[in-house]
């Protein structure tokens, strides 16, 4: 089934013979939308935690875990539509840095007891 916008044509359904390359080209999609949920959870609970967004354009949406999975919809699509899919395993590493980086300040500031002696006295 296809739909035509604004005189774009958006295939919705594979074909029946090349349905299992189209949804294995969707993985790294669903991985990058996931991970963007990931970052925004990640997010919030460090900044309930006590940490602060350093990212200025993600200011007000960082942590809204909607905001993030619809942004990352976009971007995969928008590269999907400009046939530079192959930069989303760029991007999921990237991606994939950054929700470690959250887990990792997550850990230093709600857990780690220590975290305020450092911080402090250690140039954080």
């Amino acid at each position: 089934m296809t739909i035509a916008i604004w005189g774009v044509t958006i295939l919705l359904g594979a074909p029946s013979d090349q349905s299992e390359s189209w949804s294995l080209s969707m993985i790294p999609a669903v991985v990058f939308v996931a991970l963007n949920i990931t970052d925004a959870y990640l997010t919030k609970i460090s900044l309930m935690a006590g940490a602060i967004e350093i990212n200025p354009l993600m200011t007000g949406i960082g942590s809204s875990m909607i905001s993030k999975g619809l942004i990352g919809v976009a971007v995969a699509l928008a590269l999907y539509f400009f046939g530079k899919e192959s930069m989303l395993w760029l991007l999921n590493i990237a991606l994939f840095g950054i929700v470690l980086w959250n887990s990792a300040t997550y850990l230093i500031v709600d857990l780690w007891p220590l975290h305020s002696f450092i911080g402090t006295h250690a140039g954080f």
